[in-house]
């Protein structure tokens, strides 16, 4: 039974306003502290909120942690909004692990007290999908909101 989603963060919860950043939104927000320091994300990023919706329901009945690779979810503005629905923000690039290694998954699920069998993973990117399998993990790619919503609840029900 799947006690906690973990999911991904960039191009799945959080997106460029600008697709020439697409797979790029750290490089974006690296670029925007250097040349502005504190900037307004929602001048360069779009939030997902009808996912972000749909994971405030399930936190009446499951975890909520995200899972990222780097360092864009920290931008004030951002988190914020973030921690509004997940207990935890992990970033890869924080824990020193990969997120493209099994042992980032195992080390996730060991941190949360779950068994991995119990955690399903929401990633865009299949490449990261391929590790958390490895671990044990339920997964899903993130392809769209209407899709990724259906298949959640059928793994939940």
């Amino acid at each position: 039974m799947i006690k906690a989603i973990l999911s991904d963060f960039s191009e799945t919860i959080l997106f460029p306003k600008d697709v020439k950043h697409h797979h790029n939104l750290n490089g974006l927000h690296r670029s925007l502290l250097a040349e502005f320091g504190n900037y307004n994300a929602w001048d360069y990023f779009v939030i997902n909120q009808e996912l972000l919706n749909f994971f405030k329901e399930l936190k009446q009945t499951h975890l909520l942690y995200l899972f990222t690779s780097d360092a864009v979810q920290n931008q004030s503005q951002i988190k914020t909004k973030l921690l509004e629905v997940f207990i935890e923000i992990i970033s890869a690039k924080e824990i020193g692990i990969n997120k493209q290694v099994p042992e980032a998954y195992l080390y996730i699920a060991k941190k949360i007290g779950l068994k991995p069998s119990e955690i399903l993973f929401i990633d865009d990117r299949f490449a990261n999908l391929i590790p958390a399998k490895q671990a044990g993990f339920e997964i899903l790619q993130y392809t769209d909101n209407n899709t990724l919503i259906k298949d959640i609840k059928a793994f939940i029900v």
